[in-house]
């Protein structure tokens, strides 16, 4: 955006959120587009789940897991209000009205940095899974190495 100055321009987080730079195609509707968002950002911890269950154990681990669902519903509950009162669109316009505009950029920095690790760890989980399902399947040995495996899915995604 650019500033009252006329000097240059002023960063300031995007008004609508980073993620609106990626339009949905025709085809996807706002249904498919939000379950898709919700399965990126619960697959990672679904994954870990049954380890740290396995290390606290059943009693700590559930008390954990229903602290940790409370937290959440209390923090979406949170940004709703935040985000109804401030009457805006993104979470970096809301942190922008609300805590200035270093913390907008902050939240929009944040979100494209877990997006990011969201996307590393996917890497790392194809690259742990992908091998040893081709190994169980009798594979040809080149197809069990973690690397090609890597290469070959970077390449085809």
């Amino acid at each position: 955006l650019v500033s009252a100055k006329p000097a240059g321009r002023q960063l300031t987080a995007h008004p609508e959120g980073l993620g609106s730079l990626l339009k949905p195609s025709q085809g996807t509707g706002l249904r498919a587009t939000i379950f898709n968002l919700s399965n990126t950002i619960m697959g990672g911890g679904i994954l870990g789940l049954p380890h740290a269950m396995e290390r606290m154990g059943l009693i700590p681990g559930t008390a954990l897991l229903v602290l940790t669902a409370g937290l959440c519903c209390m923090t979406v509950w949170m940004l709703l209000i935040a985000m109804e009162e401030s009457r805006q669109k993104s979470y970096a316009e809301v942190a922008n009205v609300l805590y200035g505009t270093r913390a907008g950029i902050t939240v929009d920095v944040t979100i494209a940095l877990y997006n990011f690790g969201v996307l590393v760890s996917y890497v790392m989980i194809i690259g742990d899974i992908v091998p040893s399902f081709l190994g169980f399947l009798n594979a040809p040995e080149i197809l069990q190495d973690r690397t090609l495996v890597l290469v070959l899915s970077g390449l085809l995604v």
